[in-house]
């Protein structure tokens, strides 16, 4: 047994101590090999209380030299059902120790951690980007329908849209009378609609191309969106497929 298991068995003794007569467990202990035959002589032959017989095992279980098991020992407790109620006890104690002390550990090493990690920004709390916002689910709803466009293969109509959107961001661009919310509610639907094209296109990246390719038309909109931050990683996330679809083309080819 480890430490944990003698620790539960230590904790419960009382109420093995009360409830155990030993004589019903020995003789199954005996036949798996988890005691030894001269142990079981010594307690089944032994002239004393119940109580005292009940301790001398425990005292041998919790022994060094202890063949027993503590899963051993649980079936032995189970046989027959008679034992029943100490066995769930001492197993729900066990998971509930292993519990206590993997997170004690893990509490001790993120302290640790900390402690020697001071300053590094690594460790210093995430600030959270607010992404459930009403703008944002406004714009989720438009970028699904841009993305039926593209998965049904509309290439005219997704283009018409992107188009339209594009015309009027440019307009309202150079509009001082507009305000800048309303701007960046544009460059969001512009942004969403190229990417919808790339989806539909299944655009390569190519850094040589000329000012109309996709993705420089999508980073060159990031720092007008709503949060540049969330731009960010849906281009990244967009580039980086794209880029991995080429070179698997040409692996492949």
């Amino acid at each position: 047994m480890n430490q944990q298991e003698k620790r539960v068995i230590r904790d419960f003794a009382p109420i093995i101590l009360n409830s155990l007569e030993v004589k019903d467990i020995i003789p199954y202990l005996w036949q798996h090999g988890l005691i030894s035959q001269s142990v079981t002589e010594e307690l089944l032959e032994l002239n004393e209380t119940r109580r005292t017989k009940c301790k001398k095992f425990l005292d041998y279980v919790l022994t060094v030299d202890s063949k027993c098991t503590f899963e051993g020992l649980l079936s032995a407790l189970r046989f027959n059902n008679v034992y029943d109620f100490i066995a769930d006890k001492l197993r729900k104690e066990l998971v509930s120790n292993e519990l206590f002390y993997d997170y004690s550990d893990a509490l001790k090493q993120t302290t640790t951690v900390d402690e020697n990690a001071q300053g590094d920004m690594l460790f210093q709390s995430v600030r959270k980007i607010p992404i459930l916002t009403s703008e944002r689910k406004r714009l989720t709803e438009f970028s699904i329908k841009l993305k039926h466009l593209s998965h049904n293969a509309e290439f005219d109509s997704l283009e018409k849209v992107t188009c339209s959107i594009k015309q009027t961001f440019y307009k309202d661009k150079l509009n001082n009378n507009k305000q800048v919310r309303g701007k960046m509610s544009l460059a969001d639907m512009y942004f969403l609609s190229m990417e919808a094209l790339v989806s539909l296109r299944r655009q390569k990246y190519d850094a040589a191309e000329d000012a109309t390719n996709y993705f420089e038309e999508m980073t060159a909109l990031i720092p007008f969106t709503t949060d540049p931050r969330i731009s960010s990683m849906v281009y990244l996330a967009r580039c980086g497929s794209s880029v991995a679809m080429d070179t698997k083309k040409r692996f492949c080819s």
